[in-house]
């Protein structure tokens, strides 16, 4: 939730105006060990690519702390979630499975991963973001800092950083997404086109990720850029 995400807050120290022009910077209280360097990576990441705002990258640190901990990561397999909460997290994509039917299901990942994110998606969502062929769901699953899904994502977020300067082949290795160095670069890629969007501008009323006023509302935006607005 995004009361959840808040208490991220109390993580960072940030000296900032409260005027229309945002100043100060963003420093993590984590000084040592793997999270602080990769926190590091984050901030590095979205100020190469122009993203300067404290309140913005306070925001994102806070998503990404929530998504991975600052560990970049596989999708964990859920042989062992119940039932109940597979239903939940996955709503209509297993609505007309049995228990018996999820249970041999989510005893097989491929298989698991072709029905929720692939080619067995009953509701198109799979194909619709790329997943067409037997073992994309799960080639294609969630990795990184926050979680990157489907290959049509894996592609587009590959040209941006091609683009950018920022040359590896995540479509064709999709397990570079969980380098640290690399995972920093989609987080950078990712956040600044979904925050640049038309969604964010109508929902909170910011043309760009360095155009908020308050650690609030940008947070509620990177938040739901990670899940996907409208959701």
């Amino acid at each position: 939730s995004v009361n959840d995400l808040i208490s991220y807050k109390s993580k960072y120290e940030n000296p900032m105006d409260d005027g229309s022009n945002i100043i100060g910077t963003v420093s993590t209280s984590i000084t040592t060990g793997e999270k602080s360097r990769n926190i590091e990576l984050i901030k590095n990441a979205l100020i190469k690519r122009g993203i300067t705002n404290p309140y913005t990258i306070k925001a994102i640190l806070s998503v990404i702390g929530k998504e991975s901990d600052y560990i970049p990561k596989e999708e964990k397999s859920y042989k062992n979630t119940s039932n109940s909460r597979i239903r939940k997290i996955f709503g209509s994509r297993v609505s007309g499975l049995s228990d018996s039917e999820l249970d041999s299901l989510k005893s097989n990942d491929l298989d698991f991963w072709d029905r929720v994110y692939g080619i067995d998606d009953p509701t198109g969502r799979g194909k619709k973001y790329g997943n067409t062929k037997e073992g994309d769901g799960y080639k294609y699953s969630g990795r990184g800092f926050n979680q990157l899904t489907y290959k049509k994502n894996y592609e587009k977020y590959n040209k941006d950083l091609g683009k950018n300067g920022v040359n590896f082949d995540i479509v064709g290795n999709p397990d570079l997404v969980n380098k640290p160095e690399i995972a920093a670069e989609v987080v950078a890629s990712y956040f600044d086109n979904t925050m640049r969007s038309q969604t964010a501008r109508r929902k909170y009323g910011a043309k760009d990720p360095n155009d908020y006023k308050d650690f609030e509302t940008a947070l509620m935006s990177a938040a739901n850029a990670n899940a996907g607005y409208g959701k």
